[in-house]
């Protein structure tokens, strides 16, 4: 694995001069690239099964369709994150909340099948 250093410095040297926004851009996108690669590749520490994760706020970050530019937005945003699926809640541009589930498909199944439009079948074995 080429040492993290080694690399942004690399990249950093083939930018050093006039750089335009375009430029720039890909230059930041090639050194997280570069960054997330190192951090994937470290070994992982042995931690305790996670059920449930929450936070009060969200980082999104994206590239414009129109200029390729990459953007970072932190958001006050909770979120809630369970074996079910995601769960995000803000409020929207009245103050009022406004909540957005994302489930598993294995949720999605299983609601289905609660609301009586799943398959017709004794999963535990106990119905006649």
């Amino acid at each position: 694995m080429e040492h993290i250093t080694t690399r942004l410095q690399q990249l950093l040297e083939q930018q050093a001069t006039g750089l335009t926004p375009a430029e720039t851009a890909s230059l930041r996108v090639q050194c997280m690239e570069t960054i997330n690669t190192f951090f994937d590749q470290l070994p992982a520490e042995q931690q305790q099964p996670v059920s449930h994760l929450s936070a009060h706020q969200v980082t999104v970050e994206f590239t414009d369709e129109t200029s390729g530019l990459l953007y970072r937005r932190t958001l006050p945003i909770d979120l809630e994150e369970t074996g079910n699926g995601i769960q995000l809640t803000a409020e929207d541009i009245h103050g009022r909340p406004l909540q957005m589930v994302f489930y598993t498909a294995a949720s999605a199944r299983r609601i289905h099948d609660l609301m009586g439009e799943g398959p017709d079948e004794d999963h535990c074995h106990t119905h006649s």
